[in-house]
Formats: structure tokens, C-alpha cells, sequence
């Protein structure tokens, strides 16, 4: 019997829940719904999976690790929310996250074949990385009360990024997953608690 190949039944699917976090406890709730999964994301993992020298390059390099705020996410095409999608529309800058306890790298960006240099990304740490289940990940993070407050425009599209998957010694990240979402205005008044799962 001829055995599968990988690409063959690779079917990765992704489930996003973003809320607000009050100061008193309360929670509410501002997506809890499925995301796009990217061609990034193949991309990576047969990149992984093709590597004819295990262990020469650095796994780290495929590991999801960083994700992006934006500001574009109810403006085409990134309504329709393709899987064809490389970068969001308007990413944020380190100082529009402002005054934050959040990891922020200064990284490049592959999408549709052209390195983009200097993008702003939140390293997800890896105490918020985990694994419930052999076949499942789990990304969270938090934009406190005082991240990315004031700002001209509302959030409203979310990204996820694999580290440097093409190996490249000008390291770049390729986008992974993604969505956009209604508009939240932040403000100091609640944080912003994302968890987003990835399944294989």
C-alpha cells in the first residue's frame, strides 16, 4: 500500500480568541471564531519536512514565534481573507505598541517572493507557547493596559509568523496565519488577551 505523502494530508486548521481583560476581572469577548490559514504555513512545514540534513539548520528557524497588530483588516482584499495572504496592510510600529513590557524585534519579511525589511513583531514568549495535545499549539499573549493605546486608527487584523523558514543569513519571517476582526480602540482601560491555537 503506497503510503501518504506529507503534503497529501497536511490539513492544519486555526481557532483565534481575542478578549478584553478588565481591572476588575471581567472579560469580554471580541472574536472566538476559526482564522485563515496562509500558503506560509505550508511553506514552512515542507521546508521542514524537505530539510536533506536534519539537524544542520536550526528547527528554531521554522518555530511560530512572533506575531503583528494591524490596522487594515476592513479594507480589501484582507476582508475576504485569503489564503494567499503574505503581510497584513498596515502593521504596527514599535511605537505605536508604545509603552509595553512586550518583547518587540525589529525583523524582516518574506511575501509573494520580496523581502520587506525592518518590520516591528511581538516575540511570543516562550512561557505562552504550549502543547495540550500531540497534534495542537497554543500561542497567547497580552497587550496590557498600557500597550498600544491612542492610536489614530483601531486594531482590527492579527498575524502569526514562522521565524526564518527559508533559512536565508538575513534572517525573515513568512506569515502563517491570519485574521481580521471588528475594530477595537485600545485604551488603558482593559488589557488585550490573545489565544490562538493551531491544530495539524
Amino acid at each position: 500500500m503506497r503510503q501518504k505523502h506529507y503534503q497529501e494530508t497536511f490539513t492544519p486548521k486555526g481557532y483565534l480568541e481575542i478578549y478584553k481583560l478588565f481591572s476588575d476581572g471581567t472579560q469580554e469577548v471580541v472574536l472566538n471564531d476559526h482564522n485563515v490559514i496562509t500558503s506560509g504555513l505550508g511553506v514552512t512545514m515542507s521546508r521542514l519536512f524537505a530539510e536533506e540534513a536534519p539537524g544542520v539548520r536550526l528547527v528554531d528557524d521554522f518555530r511560530v514565534g512572533y506575531m503583528q497588530f494591524g490596522l487594515s483588516g476592513n479594507k480589501a482584499p484582507f476582508t475576504s481573507m485569503g489564503s494567499g495572504i503574505g503581510a497584513l496592510g498596515k502593521s504596527l510600529t514599535a511605537s505605536q505598541y508604545g509603552s509595553t513590557n512586550l518583547d518587540i524585534k525589529k525583523h524582516n519579511l518574506w511575501t509573494s517572493g520580496t523581502l520587506h525589511t525592518g518590520e516591528d513583531f511581538l516575540v511570543i514568549p516562550e512561557s505562552m507557547i504550549g502543547r495540550p495535545a500531540e497534534d495542537r499549539v497554543v500561542y497567547q499573549l497580552v497587550l496590557d493596559e498600557s500597550t498600544a493605546n491612542g492610536l489614530d486608527w483601531p486594531l482590527n487584523e492579527i498575524g502569526l509568523y514562522a521565524k526564518n523558514p527559508f533559512g536565508h543569513t538575513t534572517q525573515a519571517s513568512i506569515l502563517c496565519a491570519y485574521r481580521a476582526f471588528s475594530n477595537i480602540t485600545k485604551s488603558n482601560a482593559f488589557s488585550l488577551v490573545i489565544r490562538w491555537t493551531l491544530e495539524f
